[in-house]
């Protein structure tokens, strides 16, 4: 026997582990594409960044020197736009980990955390990683969200905390201006909303779609995340943020571990908010592929359900067992999706909308299946 092998045997006595991490499942960021093949798995802007943050990332060279620490100057950016005060701004590596810096600050084991069926893996993540009860309401056949039962939960749960992504990932189904204020409006104030919008700025594009920053100040126990990640096209730069009352911030600076966003994702962050035109010629030139696909997605008898994202999610094709075969059949044919059965639908694929040549692949590689 190796010495490894004997290392890994029962015998072994090693530090004991957070016993809620036992059935706690890794996530699967989407499959890296192998040469030549079109990646529309991870809701990527495929168009890239701004030229002014590219700019910025090639001035930048002070590597040797911690980042600042707060983020100072583009949380002023953000307040500037946003119109809010610095005080109210977060910044996290991506929103995820302010996520984690939210499960810290306000979550104990036997906590509850509701959220809607089939929305964005982390959340019951979080809430099984410190040992928090994960409390799921029903949604509708179009897979919005029943807020009636989100309501009916929220009152008899008791939660600590409340997710909700705006639209939301993986269905892109949304809650619209009335229903996200009646949520707000009939939750206690003792439990923190958290509304999850990275794509926000796809989706301001569809008439009456909310801004959940708008409400900040009337509702003290609402925390709105936004990312770098998506329409600006910093994803490998790791940056995000959080928006919330001054007193929630304070908090959860209290866990936010010092020089979490490194000093070129500030400066490309921030030069980023200053290429509005950037922003919009990319949701533009997304809106339109994502009607293109939709098009022509049914015209093959494909069921697709609408999506003011970057993103559609979409039946399995006519004859296909599941999404996971979907999955194989169009890698092999060189397009990488993301299957869903992590989030409990087995007959859904999802798949990120591309540049026109990327959609037009995927578009023969589904062609080819059906």
């Amino acid at each position: 026997m190796s010495r490894f092998a004997r290392a890994s045997s029962s015998r072994l006595r090693i530090p004991v582990p957070n016993p809620d991490l036992a059935r706690l499942p890794v996530y699967q960021p989407g499959r890296a594409a192998p040469a030549g093949a079109v990646k529309l798995a991870s809701n990527e802007n495929p168009y890239g960044p701004s030229s002014a943050a590219l700019l910025a990332i090639r001035r930048f060279c002070a590597v040797e020197r911690y980042p600042d620490g707060s983020g100072s100057s583009l949380r002023r950016a953000l307040g500037r736009s946003l119109g809010l005060r610095p005080e109210s701004i977060l910044l996290g590596a991506g929103s995820d980990e302010i996520g984690d810096f939210i499960a810290h600050a306000y979550l104990q084991r036997g906590d509850s955390v509701v959220y809607p069926r089939h929305t964005f893996i982390r959340y019951p993540m979080l809430a099984q990683s410190v040992g928090a009860r994960r409390i799921v309401s029903d949604v509708r056949p179009d897979f919005s969200v029943d807020v009636p039962d989100l309501l009916r939960a929220i009152r008899t749960a008791r939660p600590k905390l409340v997710c909700l992504a705006n639209p939301n990932n993986p269905t892109g189904a949304c809650v619209n201006r009335k229903d996200l204020l009646s949520i707000l409006e009939r939750t206690p104030g003792r439990t923190l909303i958290v509304l999850d919008e990275a794509y926000f700025e796809y989706a301001r594009l569809s008439p009456g779609h909310p801004d959940g920053i708008r409400w900040i100040r009337r509702f003290p126990n609402l925390l709105v995340l936004r990312t770098f990640s998506k329409i600006y096209a910093l994803a490998s730069l790791r940056v995000g943020y959080a928006a919330a009352h001054p007193a929630i911030v304070s908090e959860l600076n209290k866990v936010r571990p010092p020089f979490n966003v490194s000093a070129v994702a500030l400066a490309a962050a921030e030069a980023s908010l200053s290429d509005a035109a950037h922003v919009r010629r990319c949701a533009a030139k997304n809106a339109s592929e994502r009607d293109r696909l939709s098009s022509r997605l049914a015209a093959l008898g494909v069921q697709v359900f609408p999506s003011p994202g970057n993103f559609l999610m979409i039946d399995r094709l006519p004859g296909r067992l599941d999404g996971p075969t979907c999955f194989r059949d169009l890698a092999s044919r060189g397009v990488i999706i993301r299957d869903l059965i992590p989030y409990g639908l087995r007959d859904h694929i999802r798949v990120t909308v591309g540049t026109p040549a990327e959609n037009d692949r995927f578009l023969r590689a589904m062609r080819d299946l059906s």
